[in-house]
């Protein structure tokens, strides 16, 4: 990569190796990055941590510095994906109802 790079993940978390990430964000080899999904991320979104703070120390210290943004793993999230999840959700519903019919 380019000095500066910015690096954006919004497909699998472990395609990117965290530790050389944050070497990268912290040395300036790397100018930014943007994660929407992290390795070892599962239990990480939408667990309530209010009590007990977080286990994962690599996403605390992706979250201290000033040049990372991470959104909760919501890319999918957009009025498109949701309308086909709706509509292909319906079909195999009637799909199903129409084979147990028969």
């Amino acid at each position: 990569m380019k000095p500066g790079a910015f690096v954006i993940n919004t497909g699998r978390g472990p395609l990117i190796d965290t530790e050389a990430l944050i070497e990268g964000l912290e040395s300036g080899t790397l100018g930014g990055a943007a994660l929407d999904v992290l390795e070892g991320e599962e239990g990480i979104f939408y667990t309530d941590y209010r009590q007990e703070a977080g286990k994962n120390t690599l996403l605390q210290r992706l979250q201290a510095l000033p040049n990372v943004l991470i959104t909760p793993h919501t890319a999918y999230y957009t009025d498109h994906a949701l309308k086909d999840m709706i509509g292909n959700t319906i079909i195999n519903c009637l799909k199903f109802e129409g084979e147990s019919n028969v």
